[in-house]
């Protein structure tokens, strides 16, 4: 492309540099152009006619300023043949060996305007995916075959599965309702015979159902939910370790606590170790194991204190150990926690007694309770 030749130097548009060598070219802005070949349908425009701007921004520009549609073949087509060259001024008669040494130049954008007949890689890329598309929907809509065989749903058909999934979604949600409501009856009959069962004196009023919620080693101690109420259960009344949501029966006698019987879970039996008393007061107690150590227990609540009270020294006791911690000590042959444990398992086996009798039209289970509390 040659414009305006001046003393035997042309000005061209150079898209490579195989030609030419710019290494000691000057920077020329007397070259800024812009400018559309009709025959070729290439255009260029001088970089300090576009600085600064997006290459999308000057294909769009190019393409409304010369009519044609702004669409994304149009653009894909033009970025194809985008390149980023120079404006020089070459010298009309070349050498016909080496490089021609270009002393003035300006780069440029150089594009070829959109032609169907002219398809360059990203374009195809393009018109590859939009057939893959055509295809999709052919299949889609035709209900071919895939190539294992199974038949591709067409979009109306999918609606139904999607309206029926709807309608059996709804019935199920529906059954989980009267499941629910049919829990929510079943508690309320439950909680209804246990009131009635208390009315009754099937379980002796001073007995509350609790729930262990927390295990608190530092106080050797177990906190237990009653109800509303919060408990702490001395660990020296109890004979194994329960776990957080272990259910028992609890001893309450004018608000304290005097054992526990947990009738789901055994729990974690202690480890017992013999020991002797070295000193006692009522509130610590030191003492020597088996192993010779020595340990001194302060006394966490009254249960405690009661106990190193009846402690002296020099005599006997029995450590009791889990998570390697002493939690309780004992006297020799103390039976308090089983005596409590023993009392309750004669009241559930009355109980069970009674009701076999019922069953049976022998006898009637209330009086046999009445016996037993008399």
């Amino acid at each position: 492309m040659v414009f305006n030749a001046k003393k035997n130097l042309s000005e061209e548009i150079l898209v490579h540099d195989d030609r030419v060598d710019l290494s000691r070219a000057n920077y020329s802005p007397e070259l800024s152009s812009t400018n559309l070949d009709a025959e070729t349908q290439s255009f260029h425009v001088t970089i300090d006619r576009v600085s600064f701007k997006k290459p999308v921004d000057i294909v769009t520009t190019v393409l409304n300023a010369h009519g044609f549609a702004i669409n994304l073949e149009n653009i894909l087509s033009s970025l194809d043949q985008f390149v980023l060259g120079v404006k020089v001024k070459m010298p009309e008669k070349s050498p016909q060996e080496g490089r021609v040494l270009v002393r003035n130049f300006l780069p440029c954008v150089h594009l070829t305007m959109p032609n169907k007949s002219k398809v360059g890689t990203l374009l195809k890329l393009f018109y590859a995916e939009i057939q893959g598309y055509e295809q999709e929907i052919a299949r889609l809509q035709d209900g071919e075959l895939k190539k294992d065989g199974e038949k591709v749903k067409s979009r109306e058909q999918l609606q139904k599965e999607i309206e029926k999934l709807s309608i059996e979604n709804s019935r199920l949600q529906s059954k989980v309702t009267d499941l629910t409501n049919q829990l929510t009856e079943a508690l309320k009959f439950q909680a209804n015979a246990n009131r009635a069962l208390a009315s009754q004196n099937i379980i002796p009023p001073q007995l509350r159902l609790a729930q262990v919620r927390d295990i608190i080693f530092s106080e050797r101690s177990v906190l237990l939910r009653a109800g509303r109420t919060n408990i702490s259960l001395p660990m020296a009344l109890l004979e194994a370790l329960p776990k957080p949501g272990d259910t028992c029966l609890l001893n309450v006698v004018d608000g304290t606590a005097l054992g526990a019987f947990f009738y789901e879970s055994r729990g974690v039996p202690f480890l017992k170790d013999m020991a002797e008393v070295l000193s006692v007061s009522s509130e610590a107690c030191k003492v020597r194991d088996s192993q010779r150590k020595q340990h001194i227990l302060r006394a966490q609540n009254e249960t405690e204190k009661e106990l190193f009270s009846s402690l002296k020294r020099g005599q006997k006791i029995i450590l009791y150990r889990a998570e390697d911690l002493i939690i309780k000590v004992d006297g020799v042959g103390s039976t308090r926690p089983q005596e409590f444990t023993r009392e309750v398992q004669e009241l559930i086996a009355l109980f069970q007694i009674a009701h076999t009798a019922d069953d049976k039209g022998l006898a009637e289970p209330l009086h046999v309770v009445r016996d037993v509390e008399e």
